[in-house]
């Protein structure tokens, strides 16, 4: 990959073969890699066993290894602008 990315400087990749726990860290330390994805968070099988529970699990540790961080709150936007958190009552995200 670092190949590849030489002569374009301007370029960041998103890889998605051969990404897996185990080398996802690697990844995220190039500067020519924005995103990473693969089979390997959540396979066809855990999808058809709707094993969501470990498929967010596996998310999470992925995302914390990539990035170096964990996600507090996530807010959902309205048609009026509050956070769902707030129960608008003008809002169908109520």
């Amino acid at each position: 990959m670092k190949k590849l990315a030489a002569p374009f400087t301007d370029i960041r990749f998103i890889p998605t073969g051969g990404i897996n726990q185990g080398n996802l860290e690697k990844y995220a330390k190039v500067g020519f890699v924005f995103a990473v994805g693969g089979s390997w968070m959540c396979s066809r099988k855990e999808i058809a066993e709707r094993k969501f529970g470990e498929i967010t699990e596996k998310c999470k540790v992925a995302r914390e290894a990539y990035l170096g961080y964990e996600v507090a709150h996530v807010g959902i936007n309205t048609s009026c602008g509050a956070d769902k958190q707030y129960r608008c009552g003008n809002c169908r995200f109520e």
